[in-house]
């Protein structure tokens, strides 16, 4: 019979590992906001632009075609920006096992096999923009329209609601796919997304239960205008790093 590590021992274990590794951490942190944040204003000013473009060309009667193509400039640079996650994977991955860590690993995604970090980042994208997408439509329709009235609100809820009981299993079936794409690097992206689920299967409580540990963590690091989150964001990675590896390797029961 397997034999996983508690969330608690698993939390210790994090914070020993990253003892002595935070600046490096933050670094790491800092470079991937900076790009994250370079590609949300490219992305932002480009829509801006597309549009302004397409509105010449085909007039105002095609504003749904032109919100549309702004739409898929977002989309793409969420999936862009999703890509750092490779690379942010493999630092803790490196650190828990401790291997030789570099912040330059941020742009391992777009280096190493950049169709597949693409693949499984935009199926993780399109899962929590779908998910989220009625919510996202009534409260885009509420911000416009300035409608905040009875027949909404409980729409938004609901919608809300509905988004994260589809969107909480298909993200913890998922949540491994990164690691999975580092440790098997000839699988292809539909094998990753299937081990993904496969070894998640009997799991998704247990991880669910540690994300939820983490909220009165968060709730501080709001308080504090995010200067916490300097030191939450490692530890959490790092927590989420010996998951996978006690999850690919649980001890036997004697």
């Amino acid at each position: 019979m397997n034999l996983y590590q508690p969330r608690i021992e698993l939390k210790d274990r994090a914070k020993d590992i990253l003892t002595g590794k935070y600046v490096t951490s933050i670094l790491l942190l800092f470079m991937r906001g900076m790009f994250v944040m370079f590609l949300s204003n490219l992305a932002l000013s480009l829509g801006r632009q597309f549009s302004g473009i397409l509105a010449r060309i085909l007039g105002t009667d095609s504003s749904l075609i032109i919100t549309g193509a702004a739409l898929l400039i977002s989309l793409l640079a969420s999936i862009l920006t999703a890509v750092f996650n490779v690379g942010f994977t493999l630092f803790f991955l490196n650190l828990a096992c401790n291997k030789p860590v570099n912040p330059f690993y941020l742009f391992y995604g777009f280096q190493q096999d950049f169709g597949k970090s693409f693949g499984i980042s935009a199926v993780l994208v399109l899962v929590d923009t779908i998910c989220l997408a009625p919510f996202d439509i009534i409260t885009n329709h509420i911000s416009q329209t300035h409608t905040l009235n009875a027949p909404w609100m409980p729409a938004m809820v609901i919608a809300l609601a509905i988004g994260f009981v589809v969107r909480i299993p298909l993200s913890l079936g998922l949540s491994q796919c990164y690691f999975l794409m580092l440790d098997f690097p000839n699988y292809s992206v539909t094998q990753i997304l299937k081990l993904s689920f496969r070894v998640m299967k009997g799991h998704k409580k247990r991880l669910f239960l540690i994300e939820l540990s983490f909220l009165p963590l968060m709730l501080i690091n709001v308080f504090s205008w995010g200067i916490g989150g300097l030191w939450l964001t490692p530890y959490m990675n790092m927590v989420h790093t010996l998951f996978f590896l006690d999850l690919m390797n649980p001890k036997k029961e004697i």
